[in-house]
């Protein structure tokens, strides 16, 4: 045997001593993360396993620090984590390991020797879910931050000890573990934004001294009324949750596109994290003192939670439907076994539909009452989606057939419009069976497709107008994101996108006096500008039908304006041109 392959021996005995030294929860960790497997159908694949060796060769020998993570591209340092991923490839490659950084008879004690010098060696690789709740340690009590804490490390160690572990490995700049570089994020932008003096390590006492320091005046626990000066830079929590909603939900240079806002939301968690953070510490000096604060704290924790967990609706499939572009119906083809047997189920197709008359009174149509297109035209596909629909008249049952694309159309401009669903043989409303059937062809071609929202408004669901009349002598305009609320008050609460006020001390005339700001033509009557409102929101023509929302330009140069005379014309004359 040569004193290569001897020494090639040693290694593997020295990965394969390190394999059997890890714990049990360790290697199950590095398992979940499947940027770390190896295989044919893993992502590490054998090329890249074979650079790794390399690599991982130097780093036993001492000649470099750190390894390029084979997926990620990143440096790894943990020597759990190399050891794990070499053995990945070693294994599922069936790979040699050759070289040693010294004499195979010394190898095993050396590895033992670099292993014994990791002060990480017993920390387990923290997970998502671990980093969570380290930072949110001066927020539970002594007991619950000790249990979790003692639960990261593979043997038992005092609770001091973890404490200096924990922190000097979290701190520790040559890691560069992706969950642990989200801490860092996360805890430097609680600490630069809003509690400087903020450490995930201190005790819950400290954090609520350091909060009341930083956000109340000394009069805080006096009894004093809801607007006593005793606030202070409360402000600046509340207004980085609103610029943080508002610029994942509205349109902007970085935020013009469903990509675009799926990449801000996942780029800004740190700051979603760190604002949350604030809130709910707020939410709790505030409780019982000052209601109003609460409320708005609570809203913006709604409002970013949806950011977080990916629950705010791109797209509502009920606001509008984009008939026009239709997907690609396939012809007849050409093969001329196929183009047989594409005929043979058309005629089948053909005869479903034609032979339907002969359970009804009379024939069935030959065409679409909304296309005009003929059936005997039509392709395979679309003929798969004809339906055919009873109606009552004279005490006969009657049948139509429709192309189902056509008539949901029409059903969804019927309710877009505020008028009834009619049948257009005897223009009687559709009845709830039809409108079933009609929902359950329509699936095959628009699969989650619901029945069209009723509604004055139209629209998406999750947006709405209301038109106030205050005390102030105000009309206010106010277009808002509707977002669930757990109360049992109400079943949704608002997030204003748009308001826009106008006196209601305007005298509406036919005589028009250019000169005075009191009077408007008649013309301008704010009923007609509250029912083009409504029919622009219907068209999804004010913000769009799709986050990021697009504030219509004449919405946005108004907003947050009380407008003149001369304003509140211009603003109408621009919504009457857009009908």
């Amino acid at each position: 045997m040569s004193s290569s392959r001897a020494a090639g021996v040693s290694l593997s005995q020295s990965l394969t001593t390190s394999m059997s030294e890890l714990p049990d929860g360790t290697v199950k960790a590095l398992k979940k993360d499947t940027n770390n497997l190896a295989g044919p159908n893993k992502k590490i694949k054998e090329d890249a396993c074979k650079k790794y060796l390399k690599e991982y060769k130097k780093f036993v020998n001492g000649e470099i620090d750190s390894i390029t993570h084979p997926v990620t591209k990143k440096s790894i340092t943990r020597k759990d984590r190399i050891d794990f991923i070499a053995d990945q490839c070693r294994t599922a490659f069936d790979l040699s390991i050759s070289g040693s950084s010294s004499s195979s008879s010394s190898s095993s004690s050396s590895s033992s020797s670099k292993k014994d010098a990791d002060p990480y060696k017993d920390l387990k690789t923290l997970t998502f879910k671990d980093i969570d709740k380290i930072l949110e340690y001066p927020t539970e009590t002594t007991a619950a931050r000790n249990k979790h804490l003692l639960s990261l490390f593979s043997k038992n160690v005092k609770v001091d000890e973890a404490i200096s572990i924990l922190k000097a490995y979290l701190e520790d700049r040559s890691i560069s573990d992706e969950n642990v570089l989200l801490y860092r994020k996360i805890k430097d932008r609680i600490k630069t934004s809003y509690l400087v003096r903020y450490d995930p390590f201190m005790t819950a006492t400290e954090l609520n001294k350091i909060v009341k320091d930083n956000y109340f005046t000394a009069g805080y626990e006096s009894m004093m009324s809801a607007n006593a000066p005793t606030e202070i830079n409360t402000g600046k929590i509340f207004t980085d949750a609103d610029n943080l909603f508002s610029e994942a939900i509205l349109y902007n240079d970085r935020n013009k596109n469903e990509n675009d806002y799926k990449i801000l939301v996942k780029e800004s968690y740190y700051k979603y994290y760190a604002v949350e953070f604030m809130l709910l510490q707020l939410i709790k000096i505030y409780e019982f003192k000052r209601a109003y604060r609460v409320a708005s704290a609570e809203m913006y924790l709604a409002l970013i939670d949806r950011l977080i967990e990916g629950t705010l609706l791109i797209s509502d499939p009920d606001a509008s439907i984009s008939f026009e572009k239709s997907r690609s119906w396939s012809a007849s083809p050409e093969d001329p076994i196929l183009k047989a047997e594409y005929k043979t189920n058309k005629e089948t197709e053909l005869a479903r539909i034609m032979d339907a008359g002969k359970e009804y009174a009379g024939s069935i149509n030959d065409a679409d009452f909304y296309t005009m297109d003929e059936w005997t035209d039509m392709s395979l596909r679309k003929l798969k989606s004809v339906v055919v629909i009873p109606y009552e008249e004279n005490g006969k049952t009657y049948a139509n057939a429709y192309y189902v694309k056509s008539l949901y159309k029409a059903w969804y401009l019927a309710i877009k419009d505020q008028k009834p669903f009619l049948n257009p043989s005897n223009r009687k409303p559709f009845t709830q069976e039809n409108k079933n059937k009609i929902l359950e062809v329509i699936q095959d071609l628009y699969p989650g497709l619901r029945e069209p929202r009723y509604g004055s408004q139209g629209g998406r669901s999750d947006i709405n107008v209301t038109y106030t009349n205050d005390y102030n002598n105000t009309y206010t305009i106010q277009v808002s994101y509707l977002y669930p609320r757990k109360d049992h008050y109400y079943n949704y609460a608002k997030y204003a996108l748009i308001k826009i006020q106008f006196p209601t001390s305007f005298i509406y005339a036919d005589d028009n006096r250019p000169n005075d700001d009191s009077v408007v033509p008649l013309a301008y009557n704010p009923t007609f500008l509250f029912e083009m409102i409504n029919n622009l929101m219907r068209q999804n023509k004010v913000i769009g039908k799709k986050v990021p929302f697009k504030i219509n330009d004449a919405f946005k140069e108004n907003d947050n304006k009380k407008l003149n005379k001369a304003e509140y014309m211009r603003f109408f004359d621009k919504l009457r041109l857009m009908l």
